[in-house]
């Protein structure tokens, strides 16, 4: 028995988010989207650090974003080698770290939880409200990432059985491509 694989499709709807675009557009818009978040974290960083260089902690957390500013290099010109070279290998790195960030941001928005329901149980401080608010941003940016996460990795999916379908199987001929044949004709 022979195991055909199906003619690949790169209309199918499994290639379209939610905005109405092509799985490989919001990959792009995902990558855009990172890279202003980091040039925007290491402004606000660099002026944190200006500001706050009597206060160690604050010190400590503007050396560690900085750090992890330097390994994100990396891992964002793969995203970026892998999107623009259709190269699905390249994407790994970024949902490796997609994932240990999600993982993350859980666990951080389940810390928030506990310790506002300590503080509102208690009724020690009214802080309790400021931590139910971080634990919500906590959620947003869990939803948010996990949204980009799925973005890329239908994206790395998509990539691959693009690279692994034999050529010239396309199911579907772009419109722009049936315009033109008709036109020969």
């Amino acid at each position: 028995m022979s195991h055909e694989q199906p003619p690949f499709d790169p209309n199918d709807p499994k290639y379209i988010i939610c905005c109405g675009q092509h799985i490989m557009d919001g990959a792009k818009m995902v990558a855009y989207f990172y890279n202003v978040g980091v040039v925007l974290i290491v402004i606000i960083s660099s002026i944190g650090l200006t500001f706050a260089s009597k206060s160690p902690h604050m010190v400590t957390f503007n050396v560690i974003v900085f750090v992890s500013f330097f390994a994100t290099i990396p891992v964002l010109g793969c995203l970026w080698h892998g999107i623009t070279n259709k190269r699905e290998k390249f994407l790994i790195p970024t949902l490796i770290c997609m994932v240990i960030s999600l993982i993350l941001i859980g666990l951080f928005t389940l810390a928030c939880f506990g310790i506002a329901i300590n503080m509102l149980v208690r009724k020690k401080d009214v802080n309790g409200c400021i931590w139910i608010m971080v634990m919500v941003m906590c959620a947003f940016l869990f939803a948010l990432q996990l949204w980009f996460f799925s973005i890329l990795k239908n994206a790395y999916y998509y990539l691959k059985y693009r690279r692994s379908s034999p050529t010239g199987r396309i199911m579907h001929v772009l419109q722009s491509e049936q315009v033109y044949i008709a036109g020969k004709s």
